[in-house]
């Protein structure tokens, strides 16, 4: 009798998890109108969603959004790895589009999670950050505070791929 009890409950459990995963999973071809008018990046979408794409672009050579774009995201939203010390503001010192592997060469070899013939846009700002949302462990009071850090977007998707100081 309680072997049959412990076989009903698992089969049950098998049997519901199929068809959660299969609802779940739906159609891939119904997809409605707002995803069709989207482009999507032809590799994945990584990153963390940040400017979005407004121009036609080829991920290679053309970018989906402008120089313009990118400094009212950061005089919008500051700089992603902390807060902006009261009274002291941020100065974008360079902002360029350019391959991931120029903007791995910049930064000394890092990743940046692209093909290496991406376009990316790498941005080096200036300012006074308390980096309140970095993972780290911080030697001394004074780590808390840097003057420069950088952002790196996906030129297809307006995605920050990369941040730091």
């Amino acid at each position: 009798m309680r072997f049959s009890t412990i076989t009903s409950a698992f089969a049950f459990f098998l049997l519901s998890g199929l068809c959660c995963l299969l609802l779940l999973s739906g159609d891939a071809s119904a997809t409605s109108p707002s995803s069709q008018a989207t482009p999507r990046h032809p590799l994945s979408a990584v990153g963390l969603p940040a400017i979005p794409p407004r121009l036609q672009s080829d991920g290679k050579t053309r970018p989906s959004f402008t120089e313009q774009d990118v400094k009212d995201y950061i005089a919008r939203n500051g700089f992603i790895g902390g807060t902006t010390a009261p009274g002291t503001a941020i100065t974008i010192k360079t902002l360029q589009f350019m391959t991931a592997q120029e903007a791995s060469k910049r930064l000394g070899g890092e990743d940046i999670g692209r093909n290496m013939d991406s376009l990316v846009c790498m941005v080096e700002i200036q300012g006074s950050f308390t980096l309140t949302h970095m993972h780290m462990v911080i030697p001394q009071k004074d780590a808390l505070t840097q003057k420069n850090g950088f952002l790196i977007f996906d030129a297809y998707t307006g995605n920050i791929l990369l941040w730091g100081v």
